[in-house]
């Protein structure tokens, strides 16, 4: 979790490539950051494909002439793949771990975010504001994320479903939730109003923060 305090603060981190991410804002105050996080599966794909891709590359340096590389270019480019190899021959030894998508982090730190506000501020916020660089995800999504228990509540699947109850049966001293995404989940979008939750894409009155088109 990384804190700011302004929301121009917070658009500066930038997560790894990607990362679904989001930025909640409370009483437009204080602001924290959140990234998914790749399980393990996810890891040993990405960390192949990598290595097919610079392993291609080569060959087309070599065998199509693009390129010459020197002994020194031609190092680096293995030292490259020898990292590559590294990370997928680490992640392979670590044990088995389920990703976690932006918004159950934010659900997990929720206690840590709320409390840093009072001691910051000396007062409960009642406004949250959530920026997202894509719209949660649904059951209808090939992908989304899997029921589990957080912080002590079983959450269903998707993240929308999750953020329907966390939204509106965990946080009692927030009046209004509302969510604006970026971009679409797997061609998918929402727009809905859920008691006091409110998610929909981004209204043109809200400033664009490019570091959320991914």
């Amino acid at each position: 979790m990384i804190i700011r305090e302004s929301l121009s603060g917070a658009a500066h981190y930038t997560p790894r490539r990607g990362a679904v991410w989001l930025i909640l804002s409370l009483d437009g105050q204080r602001y924290y950051v959140f990234h998914s996080q790749q399980g393990r599966q996810q890891l040993l794909m990405n960390h192949s494909a990598n290595k097919m891709s610079m392993h291609t590359e080569l060959q087309q340096k070599f065998y199509n002439n693009v390129t010459v590389l020197t002994s020194d270019g031609m190092t680096a480019e293995l030292k490259k793949m020898s990292a590559i190899g590294a990370q997928t021959l680490e992640a392979w030894d670590m044990p088995d771990f389920e990703p976690w998508h932006a918004e159950e982090k934010l659900i997990e730190n929720w206690k840590n975010c709320f409390h840093h506000f009072i001691r910051s501020t000396g007062q409960p916020p009642v406004v949250a504001e959530v920026f997202l660089s894509h719209c949660p995800c649904q059951t209808q999504n090939e992908i989304h994320s899997t029921a589990k228990t957080i912080s002590g509540i079983y959450y269903p699947a998707s993240c929308y479903e999750k953020l329907k109850i966390f939204c509106n049966t965990q946080t009692p001293d927030i009046k209004k939730w509302a969510i604006f995404y970026e971009n679409q989940f797997h061609a998918q979008t929402l727009d809905i109003i859920s008691g006091k939750l409110k998610i929909t894409h981004r209204p043109p009155h809200i400033p664009l923060i490019k570091s959320l088109l991914g």
